[in-house]
């Protein structure tokens, strides 16, 4: 048998009948041998492993390395960009959505999360020992409101970012404006009936209170997220963009954005939102603090624009995301124009034309790489992995 696959199935450390087994399998197998010798050789098709621990990761890891099979990694399946979590035949697409376990530490201040988990999972679990985490706010998403008028609601979203209400940390406010509806959450760490942060929101006249008051967890946020939510099979596309807080580019970014959503909608049937997230400058301060800047986060109180645009037909594929890619583009354009842009991208926005690691530094994106060669010194997922913000494309 050729010496190749000998070394191959040792390094698999697999008890004797399955070396036994796969010895026989492999080295009868003329195409293997044909691919080894590096002759003409008929190529697989492609195959789904489900792995039940991190051993069996690490086995299907070396299985990548021997035959040098192109792979994708799934853990929820959320990105919609085209060969992040998925893979075209022939190749290897590794589940990891079994590897979902959790275990919380004897003082509950560590959760130790496996990659093949979901959010609302997490959280259920997380919740009667009263600690939760930063983690997706859909429940659906694997582990890696009011209905308002708009624009009073940027005025007083950019009003609570600039004059103290973002400053109390036990704050954050989520706001998902739709071609029909606009979703805002008023969101506080702790009980309270009236929290003094959301000042700029209190008079603002609701059309419709969704979710009456309450206090809650983490849980209850992500189960009343996930409940908006549609499940049913569609395409996908999101994008990214960031700028510092000013109300009258979040105005008219927005209005252009409707102008293209409106467009796109009645061209296609396609939907698009418009999610501005708050990001303090205490978040990342507090980050330092713990550790280090590794996706080199700006310093200051700003924002990370994001849209999610669904649709049905694959031949609209390129009208549709014309549409985001045009909105990303005007947040740059006036960014730039008024001294507000962020160069920076949250890289669970980015879209697959968009590029998240440029803004993380040099030095960062140094490091990072150094890492990954003392990792994977082989650099199976910068050459074999099939798609994503991979350091080798940085």
């Amino acid at each position: 048998m050729n010496s190749h696959i000998t070394a191959f199935i040792e390094s698999l450390n697999l008890p004797s009948p399955q070396v036994q087994d796969l010895s026989s399998k492999l080295g009868g197998d003329a195409n293997l041998e044909a691919f080894l010798t590096g002759k003409d050789h008929d190529t697989p098709a492609l195959i789904k492993l489900a792995c039940l621990s991190a051993e069996d990761v690490s086995k299907t890891l070396k299985i990548v390395k021997f035959f040098h099979v192109k792979f994708a990694v799934r853990s929820g399946g959320h990105s919609p960009n085209p060969g992040w979590s998925s893979i075209q035949s022939p190749g290897l697409l590794i589940n990891l959505r079994k590897l979902n376990q959790m275990d919380v530490s004897s003082d509950h201040k560590i959760a130790s999360l496996g990659p093949g988990g979901r959010w609302g999972d997490v959280f259920a679990a997380l919740d009667p020992y009263g600690v939760s985490v930063i983690g997706g706010r859909i429940p659906h998403v694997g582990v890696g409101g009011l209905i308002l008028g708009v624009p009073a609601i940027l005025d007083a979203f950019a009003e609570w970012q600039e004059k103290g209400g973002a400053s109390d940390v036990r704050s954050t406010v989520a706001l998902i404006i739709g071609l029909e509806t606009t979703t805002l959450g008023l969101i506080y760490s702790e009980h309270t009936d009236k929290p003094a942060a959301f000042a700029p929101f209190y008079d603002i006249p609701p059309a419709t209170i969704a979710v009456p008051p309450t206090n809650g967890t983490v849980l209850s946020i992500t189960q009343i997220l996930g409940s908006t939510f549609s499940n049913a099979p569609m395409r996908h596309d999101y994008r990214g963009a960031a700028s510092k807080i000013d109300a009258q580019l979040y105005k008219d970014v927005h209005t252009f954005w409707r102008e293209q959503a409106v467009a796109v909608h009645e061209s296609t049937g396609a939907n698009m939102s418009f999610v501005l997230q708050p990001v303090p400058a205490n978040l990342v301060d507090q980050g330092v603090a713990k550790g280090g800047n590794p996706l080199g986060l700006p310093r200051l109180n700003h924002q990370w624009w994001t849209t999610l645009v669904d649709w049905q037909d694959a031949k609209d594929d390129a009208t549709v995301r014309a549409a985001p890619i045009a909105v990303s583009e005007k947040w740059r354009e006036l960014g730039e124009q008024r001294g507000l842009n962020v160069p920076f991208l949250f890289m669970n926005d980015g879209s697959r034309d968009q590029n998240p690691l440029l803004h993380y530094g040099a030095d960062n994106l140094a490091k990072l790489k150094t890492v990954s060669r003392k990792y994977d010194p082989s650099q199976v997922f910068q050459t074999l992995q099939n798609d994503g913000f991979l350091l080798a494309k940085a």
